[in-house]
C-alpha cells in the first residue's frame, strides 16, 4: 500500500555515527531467530524482499496494515518480538510502545461512547492488532530492515553492515492525551515545546507563532517522503540559552526512544548538519483554555512535529530525516563502499503540498 505523495519540509535559512557492529549483529541474530520461530503462515505474511515497495510505506491510520499480527503469534515468537524491540529501543522507548498499545483499550471506550458498532470496535481497537514486517534476510553482512506498526505507532529500522541503523520515519500517537492511569505518552514532548515557547522573548515568540488551523492542516510529515524547503520560525541560534536548552531537550526526547548507540548517532547527525539551524514554530487557538496545539522543529536533517488539533485529545507526532528516511543515506554508503554502486532513492511524485493525500490521516 505504497503512497507516492510528497510534501515540502521547512527549515530556517553528516554522516552516520561510527559503526556499532555489536548492535548490528545482535539485531540480525534476534530478528533471524524471530523469523525462524514464526509459524509458516505468519512467516509468509511477515517476510518481504528488501527492495519491496512495502518497505517504504507508513500508515497514519490503522488501516491496510501488512505483516504478521503480533497478537496472534505463538508465545515464543511473541517473546522474540519483544526482544527485538528491546534491542532496538531504550527502556523508555519500550515503555512507550507498551503504553501506546494499551491505550487502544481507552480508545475502544471512547468509540463505544461515540456509538461505533461494538464488533468494529473489538476488531479495530486491540493491543494485539500490531504487525511485524521483515524486509530482506536479517544478516550482519547485508542490508535488511523491519517495521513494527499499528494504531499510533510506526517503527521503521533499516540496517546496513558497519553502520548504526536508520530509524526514520517514526510515527507516535496518543488517544486519549492522558491515559486512564494518568500516563501521558507524549506529555514530556508537549511540556518541552511549551517551555521553549515561554522561554522565547516576546518578539521571537511572535515570529515563531503560526496561524492555527484545524484538522492537521499544519502537519507536513504525514506522508511517505519529505524534501527540504524554507520556513518562518525561530532558529536555535537566535534563541536565548534557556530556550536553546528546550530545543536540545526536544531532540533528546525523540532520539531517546532508541537504544543508546542509535540515539547518539541521531544527535550527531543533527549536530553535523548544524544544531543552531533548527527552527521552531508553534500554533494554538487564542483561548489559552483550549487544549489544541501544534509545533514543529525542522532543520537540514530534521522534521519533528507534534499535533493535537482535532479535538484536543488526540495527539500525533512524526520524525523524518529527509536525507536518510528508510536508510537512504545508510544504503548509499554501503553500496559505494562494498559494491561500487550508487543508490538512487525512489523519486517522490510531484504533488503540491495542498494536494497531499488525506487518506492516511485519522478522522
Amino acid at each position: 500500500m505504497r503512497s507516492g505523495w510528497l510534501v515540502v519540509v521547512l527549515f530556517c535559512a553528516g554522516t552516520h555515527a561510527s559503526a556499532d557492529d555489536a548492535l548490528g549483529a545482535t539485531l540480525a541474530s534476534t530478528a533471524g531467530r524471530l523469523v525462524a520461530a514464526l509459524p509458516e503462515d505468519a512467516r509468509r505474511e511477515a517476510s518481504f524482499p528488501f527492495d519491496d515497495d512495502e518497505r517504504e510505506d507508513v500508515r497514519f491510520a490503522p488501516l491496510f496494515l501488512d505483516g504478521a499480527r503480533v497478537g496472534e503469534l505463538p508465545e515464543a515468537a511473541a517473546s522474540l518480538t519483544d526482544e527485538l524491540l528491546a534491542v532496538s529501543l531504550s527502556p523508555r522507548g519500550v515503555a512507550r510502545v507498551r503504553q501506546i498499545r494499551q491505550n487502544e483499550l481507552a480508545v475502544a471506550e471512547k468509540d463505544e461512547r461515540r456509538g461505533f458498532p461494538a464488533f468494529a470496535v473489538r476488531w479495530m481497537r486491540d493491543p494485539g492488532r500490531y504487525f511485524l514486517a521483515v524486509f530482506g534476510e536479517p544478516a550482519a553482512d547485508a542490508p535488511w530492515g523491519f517495521r513494527f506498526e499499528g494504531h499510533h505507532l510506526s517503527l521503521n529500522l533499516s540496517v546496513s553492515p558497519g553502520a548504526v541503523p536508520a530509524t526514520t520515519p517514526l510515527f507516535l500517537g496518543a488517544e486519549p492525551r492522558v491515559a486512564p492511569d494518568g500516563a501521558r505518552v507524549l506529555g514530556d514532548e508537549e511540556a518541552a515545546a511549551r517551555a521553549l515557547l515561554t522561554a522565547l522573548p516576546p518578539e521571537l515568540r511572535a515570529r515563531a507563532t503560526l496561524v492555527f488551523a484545524d484538522d492537521r492542516d499544519l502537519m507536513l510529515g504525514q506522508v511517505r517522503r519529505v524534501v527540504l524547503g524554507t520556513a518562518a520560525g525561530v532558529t536555535r541560534g537566535e534563541a536565548p540559552p534557556e530556550a536553546q536548552a528546550e530545543y536540545d531537550r526536544l531532540i533528546e526526547l525523540f532520539a531517546g526512544n532508541f537504544a543508546a548507540p542509535v540515539a547518539a548517532a541521531r544527535v550527531a547527525e543533527i549536530d553535523a548538519a548544524g544544531r543552531d539551524a533548527l527552527c521552531f514554530a508553534w500554533a494554538a487557538p487564542a483561548d489559552p483554555a483550549n487544549p489544541r496545539f501544534y509545533w514543529r522543529l525542522s532543520g537540514p536533517r530534521t522534521l519533528i512535529e507534534m499535533d493535537n488539533t482535532t479535538d484536543g485529545d488526540h495527539v500525533h507526532a512524526v520524525w523524518h530525516d529527509p536525507r536518510d528516511d528508510f536508510g537512504d543515506d545508510l544504503l548509499a554508503a554501503h553500496l559505494r563502499a562494498d559494491h561500487g554502486l550508487a543508490w538512487q532513492a525512489p523519486r517522490p511524485s510531484q504533488h503540491a503540498e495542498g494536494e497531499r493525500s488525506r487518506s492516511r490521516s485519522e478522522p
